[in-house]
């Protein structure tokens, strides 16, 4: 047996140890400050975004005193007995009820101007057809924009080529029983006119005994 051989094997292994932790101690002491070097890098940025923030918030206080002391004057000369945040207060409280009045003026404006707004019709749905004995029929539904009284309202309609008209209607529930008719001769041209009526939905029908060529409506008022 050769326990030389051995020997030199057990110091192979030895120098491969020992190399193995030198290079684990080299490891450990490399990343650690490597590491070490990143977690610096790190706080130094945020103590970076840091100072820039409070910068800007010292910025913006700065701003803010100025745009302040036009109110902090005139809050010392309505109130010279008072300290300044006692003052700045009242003028506050002040100013909000100033606002208040506003608003409810304001309201109160568009109220009375919704009372006097002039009531006008707008049409919303319209439909021809042609009847059964070749007739034309046209319907034109009215809706009222407003809630007062309306003083006059005048319906008229005629044809383009002179077509008779052989039925003219207006209807609905605030629609006066009374109305002032007129017509021309042949019929072709018709007119109705309603006086103090409340606002409400108004159906028209007019029939025309053949095709008008082109009927002509005029409603007034009517939104224009």
């Amino acid at each position: 047996m050769d326990y030389s051989l051995y020997q030199t094997i057990s110091a192979i292994i030895i120098l491969v140890g020992i190399f193995l932790t030198g290079l684990g101690g080299f490891g450990q002491y490399y990343f650690s400050h490597k590491l070490e070097s990143q977690k610096d890098s790190l706080v130094v940025k945020k103590e970076s975004e840091l100072n820039l923030k409070i910068d800007e918030l010292l910025k913006g206080n700065e701003l803010l005193r100025e745009n302040i002391k036009p109110f902090e004057a005139l809050a010392k000369s309505k109130y010279p007995n008072d300290d300044i945040n006692t003052a700045l207060d009242k003028l506050s409280e002040e100013i909000k009820n100033i606002e208040a009045k506003q608003n409810k003026t304001a309201e109160e404006v568009t109220k009375i101007s919704a009372e006097t707004q002039k009531t006008v019709f707008e049409v919303k749905n319209s439909k021809q057809e042609t009847l059964p004995d070749g007739k034309i029929k046209y319907s034109y539904e009215l809706h009222p924009i407003g809630k007062n009284i309306i003083p006059i309202l005048s319906i008229t309609c005629s044809t383009e080529n002179g077509a008779v008209i052989s039925t003219f209607e207006v209807k609905g529930q605030t629609v006066p029983i009374m109305s002032s008719d007129s017509y021309n001769e042949n019929k072709s041209v018709f007119r109705k006119e309603y006086r103090q009526m409340y606002p409400g939905k108004v159906n028209v029908v007019i029939i025309v005994e053949s095709p008008p060529g082109k009927l002509n409506v005029g409603i007034d008022p009517i939104k224009l």
